[in-house]
């Protein structure tokens, strides 16, 4: 239908914007990289372009390009609110958390109604232990919109760094029961089965993570990895060789559990405790 589209009506980039979100949906991110391209080169000055593909760019592993383009969009549109908000983010995924809380706060004086930059901004202050502050950020947002839902996962991840387990499951059971959006119940799955493998409960952690699901994203696989770690070798190696392709944090957590578990024959040996931290900052770092 949009290839279609793209042919029948070249005078506008919107065919190219819905094949590229019809592909992002479908993980097929190459395809939606060469889509993004295409149309970049017929019209060269389109920002959502632009940010499309930086953001496909970020998902494909590579954050620093990411984030030169994203400077380079910023520049060209300084008013650009999309591009401003995924510059942030790109921030965030490369660690860069002073930057990208920075950033967000420039955003929210500009937009203040930007739902996004008030979950992605409450994020960070609860990656840096400030749960008071975060949950102020966001405690008028309600799960009833795609960024609703962000704010419900991150408010459960506060109650779980916070020691209060018990809430935590609760919120996000409650959650699962109700969530539309695929992206977010990802991610809630993604912390039910943090929960759970906290709670000595690892089994019941993979079997979370096995429910049918169109997308087998980076965050799910490493979760999912930190469960089986726990269960017999077969399963822990399978994971193991299944994340092989992680990137950003990610790929430092799998590889301290394949230190852990054997796999990997270099490398400090941390923690379980140094595993548990680093995996909830991972998600917190998704869930916006």
């Amino acid at each position: 239908m949009y290839r279609h589209a793209i042919s029948r009506f070249s005078f506008t980039p919107l065919p190219y914007l819905g094949l590229y979100e019809t592909l992002r949906d479908l993980n097929r991110l190459p395809d939606a990289q060469r889509i993004l391209l295409d149309g970049i080169t017929k019209f060269p000055d389109d920002a959502r372009l632009q940010v499309a593909y930086a953001v496909t760019l970020r998902r494909l592993g590579d954050r620093l390009a990411s984030l030169e383009s994203l400077n380079v969009v910023t520049t060209k549109y300084p008013r650009h609110i999309p591009a401003a908000l995924e510059r942030a983010n790109s921030l965030k995924s490369l660690g860069h958390d002073e930057q990208a809380l920075a950033a967000y706060e420039a955003i929210l004086e500009a937009a203040p109604y930007s739902l996004q930059a008030r979950v992605a901004k409450a994020s960070l202050l609860a990656i840096s232990n400030r749960f008071a502050e975060a949950i102020e950020v966001i405690k008028e947002i309600t799960a009833d919109t795609q960024v609703g839902w962000r704010a419900e996962n991150l408010r459960a991840l506060i109650e779980l760094r916070s020691g209060k387990i018990s809430d935590a499951k609760k919120r996000v059971e409650r959650g699962l029961e109700t969530v539309l959006f695929d992206r977010e119940r990802r991610v809630l799955r993604s912390t039910l089965a943090s929960i759970l493998v906290k709670e000595h409960s690892p089994q019941s952690a993979v079997e979370v993570l096995k429910r049918p699901d169109p997308i087998d994203d980076e965050i799910t696989r490493i979760v999912r990895l930190h469960a089986a770690a726990f269960l017999e070798r077969t399963a822990a190696t399978k994971a193991f060789r299944d994340t092989k392709d992680v990137t950003g944090p990610l790929s430092v957590i799998r590889e301290q559990i394949g230190v852990q578990l054997g796999l990997v024959k270099h490398g400090p040996l941390q923690s379980k405790g140094w595993l548990e931290e680093n995996l909830q900052l991972a998600i917190l770092r998704e869930v916006a």
